[in-house]
């Protein structure tokens, strides 16, 4: 299925999700670029004008039976990752859009193939109820993945500088200031809930609702310090993959997808915009998540995310509140 934007960043929207059947990948030393040629309209392989192709092709690809797994794979606008399950929340591997050099889709073999600089990732198409069905699953992924390659791959980054460090360690831990409270926030939860349902959807209200079976609201890319180990826990700012439920928040590392934190909300206090210091471009999108023993802090991409995910926590602290005054 095509999704709509589910997160607070564009960059993080979900393009595609579906199941894929994933074949071993294989090396690649070359790097792929797409053929374009006015005599070639993409009969080669069977697939339609306006298919991707790389230089190695082959008609009928080999798909050993006793490899096959399916995974669900999930393209957003800044990376591609697939997991075990639909339910599961670590991912098995998350390719960022900036190793990811193009992609091919075989019509006549149901095969996806997605080129990184290191190796080649084959999948296919599992079969649908009917023809119909997997021609159309197909289509959808090269229009994803057409709309995936067409935005620039620099865009998941916020910052560099002597405060960021992108390598990842085991032994890194996420900092918590020793600061608690809401006493350095420009703007505090004042909002009543009837306030707040006045002015939006009250469908969106219940994405929040705790009672609910788990599900994701938003995800997205926050950065947030950790101590360095190998630099005498030094702090710096490092970027994690960060997904939002609706009875939890949780932090995954960018590289490997493994789940380096998770708060449940029920702890959360209150999610404060930080007095940023407009004189650094760079310092202007700072927030801090307050729950009762700790506090931490983030930097987003822009200020309008920074906005967004102040307001997806504060709708959850919400929703608390008047449950809670409900005594439900």
């Amino acid at each position: 299925m095509i999704a709509g934007a589910t997160a607070p960043s564009s960059q993080h929207e979900i393009l595609i999700a579906s199941n894929l059947i994933k074949k071993p990948s294989t090396s690649q030393n070359k790097t792929p670029t797409a053929q374009s040629s006015s005599g070639n309209n993409g009969a080669a392989d069977g697939a339609p004008q306006g298919y991707h192709h790389h230089h190695h092709h082959h008609r009928h690809l080999w798909w050993p039976r006793t490899t096959d797994h399916q995974y669900w794979c999930v393209l957003r606008k800044n990376q591609f990752a697939y997991y075990k399950t639909r339910d599961e929340r670590e991912a098995i591997s998350v390719i960022p859009r900036f190793d990811i050099l193009n992609f091919k889709i075989s019509e006549l073999d149901g095969i996806l193939t997605v080129y990184t600089p290191s190796k080649d990732l084959i999948f296919k198409f599992p079969r649908g109820q009917n023809e119909k069905v997997g021609m159309e699953l197909m289509h959808n992924w090269k229009i994803a993945l057409e709309k995936f390659l067409s935005s620039p791959s620099g865009n998941e980054s916020v910052t560099t500088g002597s405060d960021y460090d992108e390598e990842e360690d085991d032994d890194d831990l996420i900092v918590v200031d020793e600061k608690a409270g809401p006493s350095s926030s420009k703007h505090s939860c004042s909002l009543t809930m009837d306030e707040q349902l006045s002015r939006e959807d009250k469908e969106f209200y219940r994405m929040f609702d705790p009672r609910n079976a788990e599900h994701q609201v938003c995800s997205g890319i926050l950065y947030t310090k950790v101590k360095k180990k190998k630099l005498f826990n030094r702090a710096k700012w490092q970027k994690f993959n960060v997904e939002l439920t609706n009875t939890s928040f949780n932090l995954y590392s960018f590289k490997t997808g493994k789940l380096k934190k998770s708060i449940k909300l029920d702890k959360i206090i209150d999610c404060i915009e930080l007095d940023n210091n407009s004189k650094m471009k760079n310092d202007d999108t700072n927030f801090a998540l307050i729950t009762f023993d700790e506090r931490l802090s983030f930097k987003a991409a822009n200020d309008q995310d920074m906005v967004d995910w102040i307001i997806n926590f504060k709708s959850g602290i919400l929703i608390r509140k008047k449950l809670k005054a409900e005594n439900i």
